[in-house]
């Protein structure tokens, strides 16, 4: 209870510092838009254009570059190639089978997004791209006897797993150049993730 007043007073504060900056110029002059942004899989940067600038809303179509560091801990688990392990093998041995191989996955990402602003307070964007891992590993972490317990025996290359990562959210302009950014990226086999953000529009 003790909390709700302040936290309501600094609402409070942003929205009308927010309101008092953004209408000082009604319309759309800025021309280029930067953000960075953040979920478990990837880390991201973008860049775009505004297509119609000089109105009071605006539309930046933007690239996006993203990389993710996938392990079998993370949000990338789902992803990433599995050993056939015997069951019948010791507890020990089959942990460290399943990640032989992993030590050197590479996540990417390259995507064509939209951010719609109703007006210089609130729009939303969305976004969709191309999604690969690469898996550079070798699997000389095991030792010849280990390597031949797998099911599988064939020689190791380079793999590389596509994926179609989708972003959806929401866009709030804080001051005249700065907004943040949430939404949620989604990709197959995986529930949709918290993606926040900030950006620079200039």
């Amino acid at each position: 209870m003790k909390y709700r007043i302040p936290i309501c007073t600094l609402v409070a504060f942003v929205f009308i510092n927010t309101r008092a900056q953004v209408f000082t110029n009604d319309v759309w002059e800025q021309k280029n838009l930067f953000s960075a942004k953040v979920s478990q899989l990837y880390y991201e940067a973008t860049v775009g254009a505004n297509l119609f600038p000089g109105k009071r809303s605006a539309d930046f179509v933007y690239m996006a570059f993203g990389y993710g560091a996938p392990t079998k801990k993370n949000a990338w688990r789902k992803f990433t190639p599995e050993n056939d392990i015997p069951e019948s093998l010791p507890k020990a041995l089959k942990e460290k089978l399943s990640k032989s191989g992993t030590d050197d996955l590479h996540a990417g990402k390259i995507g064509v997004g939209w951010n719609h602003w109703f007006n210089h307070i609130v729009g939303f964007y969305a976004q969709a791209g191309w999604g690969f891992i690469a898996d550079l590993s070798t699997g000389d972490d095991l030792t010849d006897a280990e390597k031949a317990l797998l099911t599988d025996t064939k020689e190791r290359s380079t793999f590389i797993y596509n994926t179609v990562p989708v972003e959806l959210g929401v866009t709030l302009n804080m001051w005249t150049h700065y907004h943040v950014q949430a939404g949620v990226t989604y990709m197959w086999k995986e529930i949709p993730l918290l993606t926040v953000g900030v950006g620079y529009a200039f």
